[in-house]
């Protein structure tokens, strides 16, 4: 393991502290493109990155998911500082989002979320709170990951930041895939 790798998981470690809620968390990753990186560098340009909020497992306000997974999701990449918003501005390049789906159904297929968003209707799950993040470049699906823990009960919940920090962080790799080989 490079020197590298060994600092960038060291950063990881303290960045996503270990919380008893989510002990029990699986983070996957279904996929990722090559270019994904460089594909996200540019659709964050503007230091925005539209984000669509698919579900909300909590009851309550929508306003209040939205903040709670916003919030997580600006702390989640490694990189040039970017402000995950659901209401973009014009400077933002057209085109690419970040897709969350909150309690999804199950088996759905992640590309499903850049593709026809209306089969991706959130199933609320008694068990468990699950999360699929895909990352769009229009219709394409660009990388795309998935997360699950015990139910949690509020989107205010420290578990709730750390299932979608640990997700986000496997849809945008710190580098391109091509960049592996040509070491």
């Amino acid at each position: 393991m490079s020197r590298t790798a060994i600092a960038l998981s060291a950063l990881l470690a303290a960045a996503v502290p270990l919380a008893d809620a989510v002990a029990d968390s699986v983070t996957r990753t279904f996929m990722a493109r090559p270019g994904t990186r460089t594909t996200f560098v540019y659709a964050a340009s503007s230091g925005e990155m539209a984000t669509v909020i698919i579900g909300n497992p909590f009851g309550g306000a929508q306003q209040q998911v939205d903040a709670a997974v916003l919030a997580a999701l600006s702390g989640s990449y490694i990189g040039p500082q970017v402000r995950f918003t659901n209401t973009p501005s014009p400077q933002a390049p057209a085109g690419y989002e970040i897709v969350v789906l909150l309690d999804g159904p199950p088996g759905m297929a992640a590309k499903t979320l850049c593709t026809d968003r209306a089969r991706a209707a959130p199933v609320p799950s008694p068990g468990s709170t699950t999360v699929v993040i895909a990352f769009c470049a229009g219709t394409t699906t660009m990388s795309a990951a998935a997360g699950r823990t015990s139910k949690i009960a509020s989107p205010d919940d420290p578990a709730f930041r750390t299932l979608l920090l640990r997700t986000m962080m496997m849809v945008i790799p710190t580098r391109d895939q091509e960049d592996e080989v040509k070491r």
